[in-house]
């Protein structure tokens, strides 16, 4: 599957997910529980648990399993969310998950 890594808007710039974004997604989201509610994985008690799951969704993306995006606001430059896309065969589920302080804009 050819899936582009980097995708731009006038406003928004999707990055593949990657470890090194860790500091930033702890940061900004991963420890909110009200973030995290209704999302398969529990905040994260250190930034060495957003690393390892960073680690999985990128081994995920090199095994065409699924392709996270950390989501960029560009005038900010800041990190703000992730969206992530699972293909199984002829099916496609999106997930996302944004800070709340970026939710309804």
């Amino acid at each position: 599957m050819n899936i582009p890594e980097t995708i731009d808007s006038a406003r928004l710039s999707l990055k593949r997910a990657r470890p090194e974004h860790a500091q930033a997604i702890f940061n900004t989201y991963a420890t909110d529980a009200e973030v995290t509610r209704f999302l398969t994985w529990q905040p994260h008690s250190d930034v060495g648990e957003t690393t390892e799951f960073l680690t999985a969704v990128s081994a995920a993306w090199d095994e065409n399993k699924s392709f996270s995006w950390s989501i960029f606001h560009k005038s900010e430059e800041k990190l703000f969310g992730m969206i992530d896309l699972r293909i199984d065969q002829h099916r496609a589920e999106c997930g996302y998950v944004l800070a709340k302080s970026y939710r309804g804009k």
